[in-house]
């Protein structure tokens, strides 16, 4: 015996709760417990889908023109130091 859901039914009538917390942006409410059903797994790839939808997170991170000098000047010391502790390996630099 297999537990049929009407997915029609939890779309146009389940989707949200009506309950949502003062501190979340507008237009966002809690799931009801009826449109948990919505949500998917492909096992195979480890990805989550709301709706039959793919649900896509991105973290991107923007350095700003303080950050992105002193990562600059960090990997350029960096670099240079490496030469110069290849320099002394390989060609005897420093004695």
């Amino acid at each position: 015996m297999t537990d049929e859901i009407d997915f029609e039914r939890i779309r146009s009538l389940h989707r949200v709760s009506g309950s949502r917390d003062e501190n979340w942006p507008r237009g966002v409410y809690a799931i009801s417990l009826d449109a948990l059903s919505l949500l998917g797994v492909d096992p195979d790839k480890n990805t989550l889908f709301w709706d039959g939808r793919e649900i896509v997170v991105r973290r991107v991170i923007r350095l700003g023109s303080t950050e992105t000098w002193l990562a600059s000047i960090g990997v350029g010391t960096g670099f240079a130091a490496l030469m110069l502790e290849l320099g002394k390996t390989f060609l005897g630099w420093g004695g």
